[in-house]
């Protein structure tokens, strides 16, 4: 009887163990789903477009075809308007404010010294001696 019972006992440890790594796996993905950076592929936002736009097209398809696979490879849809004429086109996404690099080092300006010193009066240069110096040697 007492064999029964160790057996249930390290069956159920070893369960409580799996389902522990199971849940801290899932979490762990989750956190590191949610910090990652959006991301362009720009890869697939080619080939959807080569894919995607029929010969020939008008410009209702292409930017028909440009919208949906920008949006499907991460990127953003940006219009722009240059003298009346509006075009459409596919850019990375901007990034995220976690993810913005940061200046290395300190971020404000070194002080400005008060009181800087003063430089040397009489500079301990010696005074050039040889034959190309103009000068004779003692």
């Amino acid at each position: 009887m007492t064999s029964t019972r160790c057996t249930t006992l390290a069956t159920r440890v070893s369960q409580c163990l799996a389902a522990t790594a199971l849940i801290s796996g899932f979490a762990i993905g989750m956190a590191a789903t949610t910090t990652a950076a959006r991301e362009w592929d720009l890869g697939a936002y080619d080939e959807c477009m080569d894919d995607a736009v029929p010969r020939p097209a008008t410009a209702e398809q292409f930017e028909e075809a440009l919208r949906a696979c920008c949006i499907a490879s991460g990127g953003v849809v940006a219009e722009t308007s240059n003298a009346g004429n509006a075009t459409v086109h596919c850019q990375a996404p901007a990034p995220e404010a976690d993810n913005v690099p940061q200046p290395a080092g300190p971020t404000e300006p070194p002080p400005v010294l008060q009181n800087p010193p003063e430089p040397p009066s009489n500079p301990l240069i010696p005074t050039p001696r040889g034959p190309n110096s103009g000068t004779l040697a003692p």
